[in-house]
Protein backbone atom coordinates (compact mmCIF):
# COMPACT_ATOMS: atom_id res chain seq x y z
CA UNK A 1 0.00 0.00 0.00
CA UNK A 2 1.36 3.43 -0.92
CA UNK A 3 1.04 6.72 0.90
CA UNK A 4 -1.79 9.01 -0.17
CA UNK A 5 -0.31 12.20 1.28
CA UNK A 6 2.91 14.14 1.67
CA UNK A 7 3.77 17.20 3.74
CA UNK A 8 3.69 20.31 1.56
CA UNK A 9 5.08 23.01 3.84
CA UNK A 10 5.69 21.19 7.12
CA UNK A 11 2.26 22.20 8.40
CA UNK A 12 -0.21 21.05 5.75
CA UNK A 13 -0.41 17.86 3.72
CA UNK A 14 -1.36 17.40 0.09
CA UNK A 15 -2.02 14.29 -2.02
CA UNK A 16 0.86 12.47 -3.71
CA UNK A 17 -0.86 11.89 -7.07
CA UNK A 18 1.56 13.17 -9.73
CA UNK A 19 -1.20 13.09 -12.36
CA UNK A 20 -3.36 15.41 -10.31
CA UNK A 21 -3.30 19.07 -11.24
CA UNK A 22 -4.21 21.75 -8.76
CA UNK A 23 -6.63 23.27 -11.30
CA UNK A 24 -8.94 20.24 -11.18
CA UNK A 25 -8.20 18.87 -7.70
CA UNK A 26 -10.87 19.75 -5.11
CA UNK A 27 -8.33 19.27 -2.31
CA UNK A 28 -5.53 21.45 -3.70
CA UNK A 29 -7.15 24.40 -1.96
CA UNK A 30 -9.34 22.70 0.63
CA UNK A 31 -12.92 24.01 0.59
CA UNK A 32 -12.91 24.30 4.37
CA UNK A 33 -10.59 23.96 7.36
CA UNK A 34 -12.23 20.64 8.32
CA UNK A 35 -11.22 19.02 5.00
CA UNK A 36 -7.64 20.22 5.46
CA UNK A 37 -7.69 18.82 9.02
CA UNK A 38 -8.75 15.42 7.65
CA UNK A 39 -5.94 15.45 5.07
CA UNK A 40 -3.39 16.51 7.74
CA UNK A 41 -4.61 13.80 10.14
CA UNK A 42 -4.29 11.15 7.43
CA UNK A 43 -0.72 12.32 6.80
CA UNK A 44 0.05 12.08 10.53
CA UNK A 45 -1.31 8.51 10.61
CA UNK A 46 0.77 7.64 7.56
CA UNK A 47 3.84 9.03 9.35
CA UNK A 48 3.10 7.15 12.58
CA UNK A 49 2.42 3.71 11.11
CA UNK A 50 4.80 2.29 8.51
CA UNK A 51 2.68 0.64 5.83
CA UNK A 52 4.58 -2.64 6.08
CA UNK A 53 3.37 -2.85 9.69
CA UNK A 54 -0.35 -2.29 8.99
CA UNK A 55 -1.39 -5.78 10.21
CA UNK A 56 0.33 -5.11 13.56
CA UNK A 57 -1.22 -1.64 13.74
CA UNK A 58 -4.67 -3.12 13.07
CA UNK A 59 -4.07 -5.58 15.91
CA UNK A 60 -3.20 -2.69 18.25
CA UNK A 61 -6.29 -0.71 17.23
CA UNK A 62 -8.47 -3.77 17.90
CA UNK A 63 -6.81 -4.27 21.33
CA UNK A 64 -7.43 -0.62 22.20
CA UNK A 65 -11.12 -0.85 21.19
CA UNK A 66 -11.51 -3.96 23.33
CA UNK A 67 -9.95 -2.18 26.31
CA UNK A 68 -6.87 -4.43 26.37
CA UNK A 69 -4.51 -1.60 25.49
CA UNK A 70 -4.54 2.20 25.67
CA UNK A 71 -2.05 4.23 23.71
CA UNK A 72 -2.20 7.96 24.42
CA UNK A 73 -2.73 10.21 21.41
CA UNK A 74 -0.26 12.89 20.36
CA UNK A 75 -0.99 16.01 22.38
CA UNK A 76 -2.68 14.01 25.14
CA UNK A 77 -1.58 14.66 28.73
CA UNK A 78 -0.01 11.78 30.63
CA UNK A 79 1.56 11.62 34.07
CA UNK A 80 5.01 10.07 34.47
CA UNK A 81 6.10 8.67 37.81
CA UNK A 82 9.84 9.03 38.01
CA UNK A 83 12.50 9.70 40.58
CA UNK A 84 15.04 12.44 40.87
CA UNK A 85 18.18 11.62 42.76
CA UNK A 86 19.88 14.23 44.88
CA UNK A 87 23.35 12.72 44.88
CA UNK A 88 24.77 15.05 47.50
CA UNK A 89 22.19 13.94 50.06
CA UNK A 90 21.72 10.36 48.72
CA UNK A 91 18.02 11.11 48.69
CA UNK A 92 15.72 9.56 46.11
CA UNK A 93 12.57 11.63 45.59
CA UNK A 94 9.72 10.30 43.49
CA UNK A 95 7.99 12.90 41.37
CA UNK A 96 4.93 12.99 39.11
CA UNK A 97 5.64 14.95 35.94
CA UNK A 98 2.74 16.15 33.78
CA UNK A 99 3.76 15.56 30.17
CA UNK A 100 2.40 15.88 26.64
CA UNK A 101 2.75 13.01 24.19
CA UNK A 102 4.81 14.31 21.27
CA UNK A 103 5.37 11.41 18.86
CA UNK A 104 4.51 7.77 18.20
CA UNK A 105 6.41 5.16 16.31
CA UNK A 106 6.11 1.48 15.59
CA UNK A 107 9.40 -0.38 15.97
CA UNK A 108 10.57 -3.09 13.60
CA UNK A 109 9.51 -5.58 16.28
CA UNK A 110 5.98 -4.17 16.15
CA UNK A 111 6.20 -2.40 19.51
CA UNK A 112 4.55 0.99 19.98
CA UNK A 113 6.85 3.66 21.41
CA UNK A 114 5.90 7.22 22.27
CA UNK A 115 7.88 10.25 23.41
CA UNK A 116 6.82 12.83 25.99
CA UNK A 117 7.89 16.31 27.04
CA UNK A 118 7.32 17.84 30.45
CA UNK A 119 8.93 19.99 33.15
CA UNK A 120 10.59 18.76 36.35
CA UNK A 121 9.60 20.59 39.56
CA UNK A 122 13.05 22.17 39.36
CA UNK A 123 11.94 23.84 36.11
CA UNK A 124 14.27 21.81 33.88
CA UNK A 125 12.85 20.16 30.76
CA UNK A 126 11.95 16.48 30.96
CA UNK A 127 12.01 14.36 27.80
CA UNK A 128 11.60 10.60 27.64
CA UNK A 129 10.41 7.72 25.47
CA UNK A 130 8.28 4.82 26.63
CA UNK A 131 6.80 1.62 25.28
CA UNK A 132 3.11 0.80 25.50
CA UNK A 133 3.96 -1.64 28.30
CA UNK A 134 4.86 1.34 30.52
CA UNK A 135 1.20 2.39 30.72
CA UNK A 136 0.00 1.72 34.25
CA UNK A 137 3.54 1.19 35.55
CA UNK A 138 5.43 4.45 35.08
CA UNK A 139 3.11 6.30 32.69
CA UNK A 140 -0.46 7.01 33.77
CA UNK A 141 -3.43 8.49 31.95
CA UNK A 142 -4.68 10.41 35.01
CA UNK A 143 -3.00 12.19 37.92
CA UNK A 144 -5.11 10.11 40.34
CA UNK A 145 -3.64 6.87 38.93
CA UNK A 146 -0.11 8.26 39.26
CA UNK A 147 -0.74 9.41 42.83
CA UNK A 148 -2.16 5.99 43.74
CA UNK A 149 0.98 4.34 42.34
CA UNK A 150 3.08 6.80 44.34
CA UNK A 151 1.22 5.71 47.43
CA UNK A 152 -1.17 8.63 47.65
CA UNK A 153 1.66 10.98 48.59
CA UNK A 154 1.72 14.70 48.00
CA UNK A 155 4.96 14.69 45.99
CA UNK A 156 3.25 15.14 42.63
Amino acid sequence: MNRLTMWHDGCHAICTDDDCSSERCPFADAPCERVQDVIDRLAAYEDAIPFADLPRAAELVKAEKEGRCKIPSCGETVFVLTDSCWWTANLKVEEIIECRVKTHRLTKKGEVKFSVDGIWKSGHPYKASFGATSIGKTVFLTRAEAEAALGGGENG
